[in-house]
C-alpha cells in the first residue's frame, strides 16, 4: 500500500534572496520516502499558490508538478529512480526557493507484494532493472497475463497482479469454420471436431487435437466408400458410391438383395455397418406372379432365376412350343398355366398318313384314322394317347384280304385293293353289274354280289 506522508517543505529564503519570512517552513523535508507515496506539499508565507518542481539532483530532468496550493496532496510517481537525491523547488513570478535533500528508497516489489496471492501457473517475478519500483511477472506458456495472449505483464510500483489465465486457444489460433462442428479449448491445445461426413484427419477421423499454434488444415469430405466400404462383406456387391455427404450407396449384383426380400441397394450413413448381399429367393419373392391356377412348382434354378412348372396337361401361356415349364430371370412376370394342346404339341408323331383327326382331351389326345385305315395291333380306327405318348400311325386296310368276294368266288377274275375300297373284276362273259359291266368298286366292307353270266 502507498505510504501517506505529510511533508512540510523547509524553504531557505536567503539562498535566492527571498525576503526572510516570505516563505517559512514549519518543519524540514528530509529523509527517505517510497515511490508511490502520497505527500502533502505545504509552506507558509504570503503566497499560497506556487509552481512546484521535484528535481533529481543526481540526474535531471526534473518532475514538473505544476501549480499547487499549499497543503495539496501529491503522489510520488512509481517510476522515480530509487537511491537518488531529490529536492523540491518552489517558484513564484520573480523568485524561487528550494527545500532540503531527500531520497526515494529502493523497494523489492517481488518480495513485498509478489504475485498478489495469484501464483498459480506463474513462471517468474522480476523487479524492474532500471532502478524504478515495479516488477515483471511471467506466466507459463499458453497462460496470459494480458488478454488475449501476452504471457508477461509489467506492473509499476506495488500494483496488484491479476493472475495467469489459460489462453482461449480457439480464439487465439483459430480454425477454419467451414464444416466444423466445434472447437474445445485445452491447456496449450485445442480440439477441433468436424461435422458428420467430414474428417479432420483422413480417411475418417472426425476430431484432431492441435498443440500450440499448429495450423488446422480444415475439414475434408470423407470418401465413405474408401473409409468404410463394404464392411468386409464385398461378396456379390456391384458398386459403392457417395451421392451425398456422410452417406454411401451400396448396390448388389443382380439376384442379390441388400434389404430383404428383394431391394438390391442400401444407403448407409457415415460408418454404419453393411450387412452384405444375400441371394434372393426368387420363388418366395416373385413366385407365380399371382397366377396360381394349374401351377405345379417353382424352383430357384440359379442366381437371379426361377423355373415355374405347370400341372400335367397344362402349358405356360404364351410360350412357343407348348412348354410345361419356363425359366424366368429376376422378377420377370409369370404368364400363367393354360390347358396344354397335345395335338399341337405332339400331334400324329410324324405319321399323318391315313389320319382323320386329332381331338384334345384334358390329359392327352384322341387320334382317329380315315375309313379304310386302322391302328395296329388293335385294328381299331381311333386311339387315346396320354401326355406325349407316340402315335403308332394309321395302316391302310387290304379290303381284298379282309372282305374279299363275300364268299362268291365263282367266275371272279381279280380283286384290287385301294383306300377303303376294293375293285372286283369278273371273267369275260360275266358281269358284276348288269347288264354288262365286268368290274365293280365296293367301299369298305360292302358285300360283293358275285359274277353273273
Amino acid at each position: 500500500k502507498m505510504l501517506s506522508l505529510v511533508v512540510v517543505l523547509g524553504l531557505l529564503s536567503h539562498v535566492f534572496g527571498l525576503e526572510e519570512g516570505v516563505y517559512r517552513s514549519t518543519s524540514p523535508l528530509r529523509g527517505t520516502y517510497s515511490a508511490g507515496s502520497t505527500i502533502t506539499l505545504a509552506w507558509t508565507g504570503v503566497v499560497k499558490s506556487l509552481h512546484v518542481m521535484i528535481v533529481n539532483e543526481d540526474s535531471p530532468p526534473a518532475i514538473d508538478v505544476g501549480s499547487m496550493t499549499s497543503g495539496s496532496l501529491y503522489v510520488l510517481p512509481w517510476d522515480m529512480p530509487c537511491n537518488k537525491t531529490y529536492r523540491v523547488y518552489l517558484f513564484d513570478s520573480s523568485s524561487h526557493a528550494k527545500g532540503p535533500l531527500w531520497k526515494i528508497s529502493c523497494e523489492d516489489a517481488c518480495l513485498k507484494v509478489g504475485y498478489s496471492g495469484k501464483s498459480e501457473n506463474t513462471v517468474s517475478c522480476k523487479n524492474y532493472s532500471d532502478g524504478t519500483l515495479g516488477r515483471t511477472i511471467t506466466c507459463k506458456p499458453f497462460y496470459y497475463a494480458v488478454a488475449p495472449s501476452t504471457t508477461d505483464v509489467h506492473i509499476p510500483g506495488l500494483g496488484e497482479f491479476g493472475g495467469c489465465t489459460p489462453f482461449d486457444m480457439c480464439s487465439v489460433y483459430g480454425y477454419t469454420s467451414t464444416n466444423v462442428k466445434n472447437c474445445v479449448n485445452g491447456v496449450g491445445s485445442r480440439t477441433i471436431t468436424c461435422l458428420p461426413g467430414y474428417a479432420a484427419v483422413l480417411p475418417a477421423t472426425s476430431s484432431i487435437t492441435l498443440s500450440g499454434s499448429t495450423v488446422f488444415a480444415g475439414c475434408k469430405d470423407i470418401d465413405e466408400c474408401a473409409a468404410y466400404g463394404f464392411s468386409g462383406k464385398a461378396a456379390n456387391t456391384l458398386s459403392c458410391s457417395t451421392p451425398t455427404v456422410n452417406a454411401r450407396l451400396i448396390i448388389c449384383q443382380p439376384g442379390y438383395y441388400a434389404i430383404f426380400p428383394t431391394t438390391d441397394r442400401i444407403s448407409l450413413n457415415s460408418s454404419a455397418t453393411f450387412s452384405g448381399c444375400f441371394d434372393i429367393d426368387e420363388c418366395d419373392a416373385y413366385g407365380f406372379s399371382g397366377k396360381l391356377a394349374n401351377k405345379l412348382s417353382c424352383v430357384n434354378s440359379g442366381v437371379n432365376k426361377r423355373t415355374v412348372t405347370c400341372l400335367p396337361g397344362f402349358q405356360v401361356i404364351g410360350e412357343a412350343g407348348n412348354k410345361q415349364s419356363v425359366e424366368l430371370l429376376g422378377d420377370a412376370v409369370f404368364t400363367g398355366c393354360g390347358s396344354m394342346n397335345y395335338c399341337t404339341m405332339y400331334g400324329f408323331s410324324g405319321k399323318t398318313e391315313g389320319t382323320s383327326s386329332c381331338e384334345l382331351s384334358e390329359k392327352g389326345r384322341k387320334i382317329t384314322c380315315r375309313p379304310g385305315y386302322v391302328i395296329l395291333p388293335s385294328n381299331t380306327t381311333s386311339i387315346f394317347l396320354a401326355g406325349d405318348a407316340v402315335f403308332p400311325g394309321c395302316v391302310d386296310l387290304n379290303e381284298c384280304d379282309l372282305y374279299g368276294y363275300s364268299g362268291k368266288t365263282e367266275n371272279v377274275l381279280s380283286c384290287e385293293n385301294s383306300e377303303n375300297s376294293r375293285t372286283i373284276t369278273c371273267k369275260p362273259g360275266y358281269y358284276a353289274e348288269a347288264p354288262t359291266t365286268r368290274s365293280v368298286t365296293l367301299t369298305g366292307n360292302a358285300v360283293f354280289k358275285g359274277c353273273v353270266d
